[in-house]
């Protein structure tokens, strides 16, 4: 619409939507801040007797987890929508417009993954002493040891063996404290009512591995970007590269979900750690109350997604039409729907 739209009208309502999706990620971020690592409350004999509101919007964990989320749904938007270019080169769409709604996105993404890296790593080394829990079910670690091994892949049983994973000694305590001597507690330092099961281990794991595993790939397509373009001036035209930036959006999207079962399954089984646990928070409302309100739930969010692709895809099939017909723009120059033959004041290449 920002041609049926006076500009600065336009300007400031997008202006808007950044603050906008600022305070509501503070607002999620905070509370599940607050559920790692609770403050700003005083208990007495089980009741809250005051509440400092400051002191709990702004716990120790905040810092970390809101520039870590923050910088990983930057990267996850910059990804998808270069994606949806990825596939249009892969399908020989590469003029000029083509080429700049690819370039946009990805730079931006690939310019925040080195940040994201040097975040996620104080992130993991924060929970050593936040939740030592947690940390000890990420890296499945059983006893409490120096040298102790990364372990890439692989499941822990019940009596503490690991199978099928790849370790490589003594990288974990080099990672946690620099020094191959740094010791790092595991699961057997805590009750076993107030740690993760074994199950809920290795879920943890599994999932911190598929969040590293995927940016670790992230980072190195963006080397790849950086090295032709800086190189090269120019984009890459390996179509291994676009393939697997066609797919950089929807595996942006999995490190997201696996970062959140990390952090929510590794907590188990506290709902607020060392406060409350699961078990005392399950509501007391009916069985059918809870079903009926789950179906309400999944029969809305169901049809609003059925809705959103339908209209998207009919979309991209009226748009696709005309195009190909050379048909009239709806708004010359506009960045969405069919494209004019070219773009106002841009000469095809």
């Amino acid at each position: 619409g920002r041609e049926r739209l006076p500009r600065r009208t336009h300007f400031l309502l997008g202006l808007v939507l950044v603050p906008a999706g600022l305070l509501g990620a503070f607002g999620v971020l905070s509370a599940n801040a607050w559920m790692n690592t609770p403050g700003g409350v005083t208990l007495q004999s089980g009741r809250l007797v005051d509440v400092d509101a400051m002191a709990a919007l702004f716990t120790h964990a905040l810092g970390y987890e809101f520039w870590h989320f923050l910088v990983a749904i930057y990267m996850t938007a910059g990804f998808a929508v270069a994606s949806v270019y990825a596939v249009a080169w892969l399908r020989g769409r590469r003029d000029h417009y083509q080429r700049l709604a690819f370039l946009v996105p990805f730079t931006v993404a690939a310019a925040l993954t080195p940040f994201q890296l040097v975040i996620g790593d104080l992130s993991a080394r924060a929970l050593v002493g936040d939740q030592p829990a947690k940390f000890a079910a990420m890296e499945i670690t059983w006893k409490t040891r120096d040298q102790n091994p990364e372990v890439v892949g692989g499941l822990i049983d019940d009596a503490g063996n690991v199978r099928f994973g790849l370790s490589i000694p003594v990288l974990d305590s080099l990672l946690v404290g620099y020094s191959p001597n740094a010791v790092v507690r595991g699961l057997t330092d805590f009750a076993a009512n107030a740690r993760p099961s074994t199950v809920e281990a290795n879920i943890t794991h599994l999932a911190f591995d598929a969040m590293v595993g995927l940016g670790t790939v992230g980072a190195a397509l963006s080397a790849w970007y950086f090295w032709v373009l800086l190189r090269r001036r120019r984009l890459p035209d390996s179509r291994w590269f676009y393939r697997l930036a066609a797919l950089s959006g929807v595996g942006c999207y999995l490190a997201v979900e696996s970062g959140w079962v990390t952090t929510e399954v590794g907590r188990q089984p506290w709902i607020v750690y060392g406060l409350m646990r699961v078990s005392d928070a399950v509501t007391s409302a009916p069985a059918s109350f809870v079903w009926t309100m789950l179906a309400t739930l999944v029969v809305i969010y169901g049809l609003l997604a059925y809705f959103f692709v339908t209209l998207l895809l009919r979309l991209a099939a009226r748009w696709r039409r005309e195009d190909l017909q050379a048909g009239p723009a709806p708004e010359e120059g506009a960045p969405y729907g069919p494209r004019p033959a070219r773009l106002p004041g841009v000469e095809s290449s």
